[in-house]
C-alpha cells in the first residue's frame, strides 16, 4: 500500500517546508506522508474523503462482498489467507454464512467501492481480517476510516483488545495500525494455508 503521491511536481506545502527544516523519525514520516496524501487527493478527486462512506455489510448484500473479495484477491492475492480460485467457487449460502460469522465493512466512494475490512469476535478480543484499499484509494486516508469503523465496531461491542497479524516486511501496514495505537506483542508465526511467509501480531488495548 503506497502513500508515495502520483504527481511528479515538486512538493511545496508547508508539511514539506517542515520536513525541510530538519524533521527527524515519527514526524518526517508523517510529514511526507501528509504530503503524498495531499497530491493523491488532488489528482484523484473521487477519493476525496468527503465523498467516502463507510458501513457494515449486512447478510443479504453478498453479492457485494463477493464481488470485492474477488477483486481484492485479484489485486493481492498474497495478502490473504484464500485464493482467487476458492473464492470463486463459493455459492450465495458461502458468502452469506461469512457475512453471518462476521462484521465485514465497505468504504465506497459514491457508487464505487474502494476498500474493506473485516471484523470476529462480539467482546473481549476481537480479531481484524482481511484489511484491503483499493490501488486508487492508497494513501488518500480510506484505510484510516475503515480502521475507524473497526475501532467504533469493537467498543459498541464491549471489546476490550483488538488482534491482528501483519506479513514481515509489510511496513505500510504496520505504519497504518501503529498510528492508531496497535503494537507488535512478540508472537510470530506464519501465514498459514500452505503459505510460509512470516507474520506478526500487533494488538491494541482499548
Amino acid at each position: 500500500m503506497s502513500n508515495r503521491p502520483t504527481s511528479t511536481a515538486h512538493p511545496t506545502g508547508p508539511a514539506y517546508q517542515r520536513d525541510r527544516a530538519g524533521l527527524l523519525g515519527a514526524d518526517r514520516i508523517a510529514a511526507r506522508e501528509a504530503v503524498a496524501r495531499v497530491y493523491r487527493l488532488r489528482d484523484n478527486p473521487r477519493m476525496d474523503l468527503a465523498t467516502v462512506h463507510v458501513r457494515q455489510l449486512q447478510v443479504a448484500e453478498w453479492s457485494v462482498f463477493r464481488q470485492i473479495r474477488l477483486r481484492a484477491l485479484a489485486d493481492a492475492p498474497h495478502a490473504f489467507g484464500s485464493t482467487l480460485a476458492e473464492a470463486r467457487q463459493r455459492g450465495e449460502r458461502d458468502w452469506r454464512a461469512l457475512l453471518l460469522r462476521r462484521a465485514q465493512f465497505l468504504a465506497a466512494a459514491a457508487d464505487t467501492a474502494v476498500g474493506t475490512v473485516g471484523v470476529t469476535g462480539d467482546g473481549g478480543e476481537l480479531h481484524l481480517i482481511s484489511m484491503w484499499v483499493a490501488p486508487e484509494a492508497r494513501g488518500t486516508g480510506v484505510a484510516d476510516l475503515l480502521l475507524h469503523a473497526v475501532l467504533d465496531h469493537a467498543t459498541v461491542r464491549g471489546g476490550d483488545r483488538i488482534r491482528l497479524e501483519v506479513v514481515e516486511g509489510n511496513i505500510a501496514a504496520e505504519r497504518l495500525y501503529f498510528r492508531h495505537g496497535f503494537r507488535r506483542t512478540g508472537v510470530r508465526g506464519t501465514v498459514g494455508g500452505g503459505d510460509v511467509r512470516p507474520e506478526f501480531e500487533m494488538v491494541l488495548d482499548l
